[in-house]
């Protein structure tokens, strides 16, 4: 393994961005990966989706512009 070899085979600096990809795409690898990995992934973040919806406001007088210059030709 590249994280775990004796002899250190990244810089510490690639060493830290490696794992920083690591826990960005996490959420992506199959449990087993996860589980090998467990001890470069740290604590699982979430997202915070939560307030992103609760911001949210439709705008009420929408009207999408539907126009033959703005319109695909199928």
């Amino acid at each position: 393994s590249i994280l775990g070899a004796k002899k250190p085979l990244l810089t510490p600096a690639e060493a830290e961005a490696v794992q920083a990809d690591l826990g960005t795409y996490a959420d992506l690898l199959p449990a087993a990966a996860r589980a090998t990995l467990a001890p470069w992934l740290g604590a699982p973040t979430t997202p915070d989706t939560l307030g992103a919806v609760e911001r949210y406001a439709p705008i009420t007088d929408f009207q999408p512009e539907l126009t033959p210059a703005t319109a695909i030709v199928p």
